[in-house]
């Protein structure tokens, strides 16, 4: 009698065992999709004085090379400020020969779809209660088994 108690219990755990850890399965690698950024940008007269400020008093701070493209900072009525070799430049906007849009295309990381719950998660999140439920399940077969044999 004992044997076969023990018996049911053994065969009752090991045959929770693989969904117990089911979800320990390996993640996915993740995926990326192409995405443009749009930068504002401008194309100065070659030589021109680019300044630390509005203004022709500022000091100049280096010269725009023809066909180079400065991000744009800022637009105001008669200067523009700009990105110069890292640092904020300004310039005045009749030297402007353009300003345009640039595109950059990035990778950008798609997140993974939630997961869904699976046998496995349910077994382990009520654990106790199916261990419970299955020694309930072998003591009344026992009990079965000794009703039927007397």
């Amino acid at each position: 009698m004992r044997r076969i108690l023990i018996l049911g219990i053994i065969i009752g755990i090991s045959s929770m065992i693989p969904f117990a850890f089911s979800s320990f399965a390996q993640e996915e690698a993740p995926t990326y999709r192409d995405s443009l950024v749009f930068t504002d940008v401008v194309l100065i007269k070659d030589g021109t004085n680019l300044r630390s400020g509005q203004g022709t008093q500022y000091a100049v701070v280096g010269k725009a090379v023809g066909g180079e493209k400065y991000d744009l900072l800022s637009k105001e009525e008669n200067w523009s400020k700009i990105r110069f070799q890292g640092e904020e430049a300004w310039v005045i906007n009749r030297l402007v020969e353009s300003f345009t849009q640039d595109t950059t295309v990035i990778k950008v990381e798609i997140p993974p779809p939630p997961k869904q719950p699976g046998f496995g998660d349910w077994v382990k999140a009520n654990l106790f209660y199916v261990i419970g439920a299955l020694i309930l399940l072998i003591c009344l077969l026992l009990i079965l088994r000794v009703v039927l044999t007397t």
